[in-house]
């Protein structure tokens, strides 16, 4: 790794570690459902599994990292040094019924989502880290309640904010040819801000603001395996099969109390109570299991296909009055086509991968039912990469259209586009020449 790959390497950190920093700060797009448990649960990797519906469990490379499964790292072309960073755009359409008017609203959002690393140790073990995000909350809903002991009704507002982020360490062996092991070992962390403002009124002279925190923390392991071998000359099949055990998140909750209009000019609230510990909480992530297919025909077609479920019904958290959690299911899948080329480089006759094409797809049996009506999130995915030939980066595009939730028993429903860049940097870590497998 030359001075002018560290160089670009520096200013690829600072520049992710900028934009981490304010999206921790920033909310994400507005969604009602991210109100319960620990917010809306990140199924995007943000790599290169993302423009086949997700799908990855099966899928390993030498030049890029594939997230969903920690085995795949030990696969990372020896002596390189990989990277990836990762932005995306969402902009949501919402529709539902309000106060018995069909309400249409829309918001987007434009963030850094993840940034990682990967490496050979030897050439049996790979490793890979980075954060990512897990979770994410951000809601705001206007509506009443009945003031204790009288029939007065009183307006409130309802708000949250926050979510968890994952910074991952991930180990990858090689058992023998063909066969990996990976263990991946996570620090979730992060915050889940929950605000009630009762408005003025006959009955409170002034705004009420209370905002109780529940700050989360906790080890989370996800193990993985893959199998490779060739069918015949022609065609590669691969296995991949991933898990995770039941893991209890915990939580220590705070609570705020101010007096007067946080909306107002120049008026600052009186604090009544100020980040008063409550006690704790526990929040639990269930038992998940899934497996994948992939099978690549004449190193240029690959179709794979994925499975997972998570057992929230025996997770061991409570509902609410209008909804529970059940186990979840998602299935993805879909197919690629990567263009080989082959050019002389200083006198070396090298192949490398020169773009691909990708077309998927995905249906998510969501983990929340409210007001007897499944969340269910499902959509096409599309992507396109491209590798430039003389230098160590790489470029990523995927595309994502959706639907999530219902417009039934006054729910909200959420169609949505996401785009997403993915910019892939790899080099040889003691050598100033670039060669590319």
């Amino acid at each position: 790794m030359n001075q002018r790959d560290i160089k670009v390497l520096i200013s690829l950190i600072s520049l992710v570690s900028f934009g981490i920093n304010k999206n921790v700060q920033a909310q994400t797009n507005a969604s009602p459902y991210s109100m319960i448990g620990i917010g809306d649960l990140n199924y995007n990797n943000y790599d290169r599994s993302t423009g086949l519906g997700g799908a990855g469990f099966s899928l390993s490379s030498g030049n890029y990292m594939y997230m969903s499964n920690p085995a795949s790292f030990v696969d990372l072309q020896d002596h390189y040094f990989s990277a990836e960073l990762a932005a995306n755009f969402k902009y949501v359409n919402y529709k539902g019924q309000s106060i018995g008017t069909d309400a249409n609203v829309n918001s987007s959002d434009l963030q850094f989502q993840k940034l990682s690393f990967g490496i050979k140790g030897a050439k049996f073990w790979g490793i890979g880290f980075g954060l990512k995000p897990y979770s994410s909350i951000n809601y705001n809903n206007t509506t009443t309640e009945n003031v204790v002991g009288s029939n007065i009704i009183q307006s409130i507002n309802l708000s949250g904010n926050g979510g968890l982020h994952q910074f991952y360490w991930s180990n990858a062996f090689r058992l023998f040819k063909g066969l990996n092991l990976g263990l991946e070992s996570s620090f979730l962390f992060g915050s889940q801000q929950l605000s009630k403002t009762t408005s003025s009124s006959s009955v409170v002279s002034s705004d009420l603001n209370t905002t109780n925190t529940n700050y989360f923390h906790k080890i989370y392991f996800k193990g993985g395996l893959q199998y490779h071998t060739r069918l015949s000359k022609d065609v590669a099949l691969g296995v991949g099969l991933v898990g995770a055990m039941r893991t209890r998140l915990h939580g220590i909750d705070t609570y705020d109390l101010t007096s007067g209009n946080l909306g107002t000019v120049g008026t600052i609230p009186v604090t009544l109570v100020s980040d008063s510990g409550i006690g704790n909480s526990n929040f639990y992530l269930p038992q998940m299991l899934g497996g994948g297919v992939s099978v690549k025909y004449k190193n240029a077609w690959t179709f794979n296909a994925d499975y997972q479920r998570q057992n929230w019904s025996s997770a061991n958290n409570s509902g609410g009055l209008s909804y529970t959690f059940a186990n979840s299911q998602r299935i993805s899948g879909g197919v690629e086509y990567a263009k080989m080329t082959t050019v002389i480089q200083n006198g070396n006759v090298f192949s490398y991968e020169k773009y691909y094409y990708q077309l998927g797809g995905f249906y998510n049996e969501g983990n929340l039912i409210v007001r007897d009506r499944r969340i269910n999130d499902f959509g096409v995915t599309m992507g396109f990469g491209v590798n430039s030939k003389y230098t160590p980066l790489g470029y990523l595009f995927n595309v994502q259209v959706g639907s999530r939730g219902t417009t039934a028993n006054s729910l909200i429903k959420e169609n949505y586009i996401q785009i997403g860049v993915v910019l892939s940097y790899r080099d040889l870590w003691h050598n100033n020449s670039f060669i590319r497998d």
